[in-house]
This record gives C-alpha cells, sequence and structure tokens, in this order.
C-alpha cells in the first residue's frame, strides 16, 4: 500500500490533506511538531512521528519508507534551505514523488525575501531529480479569520490597504484537495506547476457585504494606506521581517496582480473552486466567535 507523508501535518493546508487522503485508503504518516496535537490526526488513522526541520529532529524517521511527500516549510527567513533539507532527506529515503507548497508570485531573484525563498525551493524541486508537482496558491480566503476575526468581532470591521482592487481569493480546502490529489496520482500532475486561486476576484467592499449578508451584522471594509498598516503591525508586535512580507503582499494586491483567475484548480478537481460566500457560510461559526 502507497505510504505518504504530509509534513506540516496539523496546520491550515496540511490538515486539510491527510483526511482526503485516507478516505482514498492511502497509508498516511502526519509529520508534526508534537504529538500531543495530534489526536484528531491519529483518530482519522493517520500514523505520527514527531518531525522538526528546522532543528533536524526527526527527518530521516519521517521520511524512511515513504513513496510520496507533501513537502510544507516553516514561515521563516531564509526557509528554502529547509526545503533543500526536506529534498535531501526525500532522495536518501528513496521518495518517489513531492509535492511542496509554494505561493503565487515565487521568484529566485526577487528583492524580497518571501517570494525569493519560494522561488529559490521551487528551484531546488525542479532540479531534485525528484518527480514533483508544484503548488502556489494565491491569498488564502481563510485570512479573514486568520488575520480580521478579532477586529470583525470587536469592531466590525477588518483592514487592509489593497487600494480597492479585486484578488481571486482561494479555499485553503480547495488547496488541499489538489494537493492529495496530486499525491494520490502523480502520474497525472508530474512536473507540473499549478496556480491555484478561487473562480472569481472579490474586492473588500464586496467581501464585506457578504460578510454582512452571511453573518447578519454590519461588516466594512477599511482601505487604509500601506504606512497605516505597517504601523498597525508593528504596533501589534508583528517582527520586522513579516511586516515586509506583509506589505509586500497587500502591494500585490493593490497593483491588481492577484485578479487573474487560473483554471487550475476547476481541471485538478473536476469543479468549480469553492466561492468566498460558500466559505463564509461554512466558517459562520469562527467568525462570529
Amino acid at each position: 500500500m502507497t505510504r505518504i507523508l504530509v509534513t506540516g501535518a496539523t496546520g491550515t493546508i496540511g490538515s486539510q490533506i491527510v483526511e482526503p487522503l485516507i478516505q482514498a485508503e492511502a497509508t498516511v504518516r502526519a509529520a508534526v511538531r508534537s504529538r500531543s496535537r495530534a489526536s484528531a490526526l491519529e483518530a482519522q488513522g493517520a500514523e505520527i512521528v514527531e518531525y522538526d526541520i528546522e532543528q533536524g529532529q526527526g527527518v530521516e524517521e519521517a521520511f524512511a519508507g515513504v513513496d510520496r511527500a507533501f513537502l510544507l516549510t516553516p514561515f521563516v527567513p531564509d526557509f528554502s534551505a529547509l526545503t533543500i533539507r526536506a529534498l535531501e532527506a526525500a532522495r536518501k529515503a528513496g521518495v518517489s514523488h513531492v509535492v511542496k507548497l509554494s505561493a503565487a508570485g515565487a521568484d529566485p531573484a526577487s528583492p524580497s525575501w518571501l517570494p525569493r525563498n519560494h522561488g529559490l525551493g521551487d528551484v531546488a524541486v525542479a532540479e531534485s531529480g525528484l518527480s514533483y508537482t508544484i503548488l502556489r496558491p494565491t491569498f488564502f480566503q481563510d485570512n479573514i479569520i486568520t488575520f480580521s476575526a478579532d477586529s470583525l468581532r470587536s469592531e466590525g470591521v477588518f483592514y487592509g490597504a489593497s487600494a480597492g482592487q479585486s484578488v481571486a481569493y482561494v479555499s485553503s480546502r480547495d488547496v488541499g484537495a489538489v494537493a492529495a490529489q496530486a499525491l494520490l496520482h502523480p502520474h497525472k500532475h508530474a512536473e507540473k506547476t499549478y496556480d491555484l486561486t478561487g473562480g472569481e476576484g472579490v474586492t473588500g467592499l464586496a467581501l464585506a457585504a457578504l460578510l454582512t449578508e452571511t453573518l447578519g451584522r454590519p461588516v466594512s471594509f477599511r482601505d487604509i494606506s500601506s504606512d497605516e498598516y505597517g504601523a498597525s503591525l508593528r504596533a501589534a508586535g508583528t517582527p520586522e521581517p513579516f511586516v515586509e512580507a506583509l506589505l509586500g503582499l497587500e502591494y500585490v494586491k493593490a497593483q491588481g496582480w492577484a485578479a487573474a483567475v487560473s483554471p487550475h484548480v476547476s481541471e485538478a478537481l473536476g469543479r468549480a473552486p469553492e466561492t468566498y460566500a460558500a466559505f463564509i457560510a461554512r466558517n459562520r461559526g469562527r467568525l462570529l466567535g
């Protein structure tokens, strides 16, 4: 039976890969920093291994006897080196196919550390000699929960510096579903790079209207300047490298570079991407708190 390793298995994407793999009767090894956080994965039938790619702990054990692997590296400066470390372990273990989570705009020549590291990691995958699939999702629909849930509950407002531009936000569940397909059927997805977006562009104002309708309470969007956004992040204690990264992402939105819709989710899954309205309805309880 095929054994598939999922790194970052308790995270937003990894946790949504494990379930469809198990439903497809694959043997799943879930790599986690701490076994204490993996009870839900274990209950689904996943084999649990403690794994810390930064410290180099549990890496050989995680990859041993694995046929295919999902590679996700922690969001830290110079994380491309961690991708290379994982690839070395995969080659040594005889892994036949890897699926790497990258990001839209990945570019090894970028002056910004975030797209540069994604780009360097993508190059390392392509040059590894392993069969591979690279996933480059755009902004997640989940970001409204991750970054804005507190202000939505306390003020009925969420903030951004997108200059009114549309963004083709993608559901993390769709990203996980595409990853699962690439892991289950690597021959169909080998040596391919997928740009993963939703099926429509959504502005901040349109998102506020969707939230108002579904949550049953007024929600507004406040489009602030890049300087204001950076100041608010610093006031919240966000480390400077991550302030730089988040400002860079808002700049991408403001230039209209995240508005394009890709067909790759539909092509990989045989259905339309989840709409933002459907995502909000599915996560209404989390947004209301």
